[in-house]
């Protein structure tokens, strides 16, 4: 199986001895000439870690760093034989220990071992323990293809075994090395015999390092806490736990992958791990969960879950249980310091979240227009809940269509796409709607939007005011949709944030309508000269943005004062009004048909592309009021001069355009009336009556 804690270029890259081979080398050589001399061995060697590093279980060391360690005491000590059994430690890795599940029983430790199917000190061996007798066991022990034998490691070999009966009160023992690969053999055999002894001393001492393994283990749990709770950001406690569960558990790699980073800007922690091999290590934690390939651990607490911590090793087969209840108590101290992280979060979101409801309720407080308010609420999205971007939609009472009227975070580009679109109803039902672009199959008609926009994610709510809907709130993500999912209160403050909207935009719509009566013909409701000024003005500025053209079209009626002056003004406001009717049905959604005289109108056509997309407009208006208007039982007939006037060409502001298409349209009832113009000939005459009427 592929490793996940080193790259496969061989034993040279990987940690692949425990801390208890160094410490076996530097116990045998301060056996023999004190602190002194294992000060010379580590200046020998060259070796750049302390003595108090090297003698730590959680230390690992390569391949070249052991046998340059091995080699170099053997030369010190006069040979590879002094690195055999003698006097040292009598503990052992804190996972071996962890193996005895009769601590009053050697046989137990050899029978666990020999379950796991592993070799728990070293990732280059492979071991098989076999019973011969009641006191007897063998070891048989072979390095992967690949990985050289060396003498010096068979007798640190011996040196550890002697350590387990020694850990055990047992000191009346032999360990004998029966095979070598060194010398020939296919494997490394040893055999470890004892002699029986009393079993109540026996027993005493195992429970005594029984008690000794549990203090130490404990003291490195005591510390991990310390460490978590200290005055230490998340990322440096995470950091912690990972390297404390390295110490005490003793796998060389351990992985702490997090399923959200709300809390932290790193999904991933890693100790003894490439950072390629822990970045996908943790996505296949993410995707697998509980494996094979790692001891596992979940991050999780009974309200929340945050993802996995694992030590992840390259032996097959079954892990010890011991290490996976030590690994799910620093998985617990994990989920500890997320959970107060989560609710020190939490409750700064709140606190962000009052204050900017109650900034968002000052605001909306001040009457304004819609789309004021639309900027406003935009901006408070972000504020009110996690999320990359946000609109404001407004729903046109008249045809049900939202038309985007704010964002926020979709820049300059996209802003004006946006604004230029007009979607039909967003909601089958009056109630949020939660969409992840990659995984819905949305009907929405955001949903291409969305996608060509770079959305992940959305959510919908609407604003609603007795019972109809106003408009819509759109909060986004860019990335990870599912935030917008696993948000505790996403959805309970987008609501609220709706209601106070909901309240403001009644109101500006009021004041909206009062304002649009100030601006509208009240014959045909159509905008009046001071709007359709205003519009042409804003349709100028929006040019000079995006490159496109700007047509106005200035039409007079032809033969209306005798209809007027023959069938009396009631006819006469009849017939406006049947022309403003046709005027609207010709032209395209996003033009303006403003009255701005008796029998004078203006066509406002935004975004065009080349004049001859105005002049092919006014063409169909000339035709369509050439057909016959029945009216009070009359059949009328009438006609219309249109001038044509496009920007640049023709004018850059309102006025300059306006007198343009103004004379523009006299110089088509001179031709004949019934017919459009456009030309921008300076010495076309003035027209009669002075500008403006």
């Amino acid at each position: 199986m592929e490793s996940l804690a080193a790259p496969k270029e061989g034993p040279g890259t990987a940690l692949a001895f425990s801390g208890l081979y160094s410490q076996a080398i530097l116990s045998a050589v301060r056996h023999t000439g004190g602190e002194r001399l294992v000060r010379d061995l580590l200046d020998q060697v060259g070796e750049t870690r302390s003595e108090a590093e090297l003698g730590l279980d959680s230390t690992w060391s390569t391949y070249p760093q052991l046998r340059v360690l091995a080699e170099g005491a053997s030369r010190l000590l006069g040979g590879p034989s002094m690195l055999g059994p003698g006097d040292g430690p009598i503990g052992v890795r804190g996972t071996t220990d962890a193996v005895l599940e009769d601590p009053g029983s050697l046989n137990t430790m050899f029978e666990a071992l020999a379950r796991s199917n592993r070799t728990p000190t070293n990732r280059v061996e492979s071991s098989v323990y076999t019973r011969l007798g009641d006191t007897t066991w063998r070891f048989t022990a072979t390095f992967d293809p690949g990985v050289e034998r060396f003498v010096e490691f068979c007798h640190l070999t011996r040196r550890l075994i002697s350590w387990l009966p020694r850990s055990r009160g047992i000191n009346d023992f032999t360990v004998v090395e029966v095979a070598c690969r060194c010398a020939g053999a296919p494997a490394c055999v040893f055999e470890l015999h004892w002699e029986e002894r009393d079993e109540l001393i026996h027993r005493l001492a195992a429970i005594g390092h029984r008690v000794q393994a549990l203090e130490k283990r404990l003291a490195g749990l005591q510390e991990a806490v310390r460490d978590i709770v200290s005055d230490c950001d998340l990322e440096t406690a995470l950091d912690r736990v990972v390297r404390s569960a390295s110490a005490a558990v003793g796998i060389p790699g351990f992985v702490l992958a997090l399923d959200h980073t709300e809390l932290v800007a790193r999904p991933v922690f890693y100790c003894g791990v490439e950072p390629q091999a822990a970045a996908a290590a943790a996505d296949r934690l993410r995707q697998q969960g509980t494996t094979d390939w790692a001891l596992v651990a979940e991050i999780a607490t009974p309200s929340r879950r945050y993802g996995w911590l694992a030590g992840v090793d390259h032996v097959l087969g079954p892990f010890i249980e011991h290490e996976r209840t030590l690994l799910e108590s620093y998985a617990r101290l994990a989920a500890a310091a997320l959970d107060v992280a989560f609710s020190l979060e939490m409750s700064r979101r709140e606190a962000a979240t009052a204050r900017s409801l109650l900034n968002l309720a000052r605001a909306l407080a001040v009457v304004t227009t819609t789309d004021e308010m639309a900027d406003r609420l935009a901006g408070a999205v972000s504020e009110v809940i996690d999320c990359d971007r946000a609109a404001v939609a407004l729903r046109d009472p008249s045809t049900g269509y939202f038309r985007i009227a704010a964002t926020v975070g979709y820049g300059d580009d996209l802003d004006r796409q946006l604004r230029q679109m007009d979607f039909p109803d967003l909601y089958e039902q009056h109630g949020p709607q939660i969409q992840d672009t990659l995984r819905d199959e949305l009907a929405n008609p955001l949903h291409d939007v969305m996608v060509h926009s770079g959305s992940a994610g959305q959510i919908n709510v609407p604003i609603i005011v007795e019972e109809q809907i106003l408009g819509s709130v759109v909060a986004t993500v860019t990335d990870h949709p599912e935030r917008l999912r696993n948000h505790p209160e996403l959805q309970e403050r987008l609501e609220g944030l709706a209601a106070q909207a909901a309240i403001a935009l009644g109101n500006a719509r009021l004041l909206d309508q009062v304002r649009d009566m100030a601006l509208r013909d009240p014959l045909t409701g159509l905008p009046n000269r001071a709007l359709i000024e205003l519009r042409v003005r804003d349709g100028l500025e929006q040019t000079r943005a995006d490159g496109t053209k700007l047509g106005i079209l200035f039409i007079d009626l032809d033969r209306f004062k005798h209809i007027n002056d023959s069938l009396g003004h009631d006819v006469g406001d009849r017939l406006i009004c049947a022309a403003a009717s046709r005027l609207r049905q010709v032209i395209r959604n996003h033009d303006t048909v403003a009255r701005i005289g008796g029998d004078e109108f203006l066509v406002l056509l935004p975004h065009l592309t080349s004049p001859q997309d105005a002049t092919r407009i006014a063409s169909e208006l000339v035709r369509c009021l050439r057909e016959p208007f029945v009216l009070a039982g009359h059949n009328l007939h009438i006609s219309a001069s249109i001038g044509v006037a496009v920007s640049p060409d023709d004018g850059t502001d309102y006025a300059s355009m306006r007198r343009t298409a103004d004379r523009a349209m006299y110089a088509a009832k001179a031709a004949g009336k019934g017919r459009y113009v456009r030309q921008s000939d300076p010495d076309l005459p003035e027209p009669p009556l002075p500008w403006p009427r």
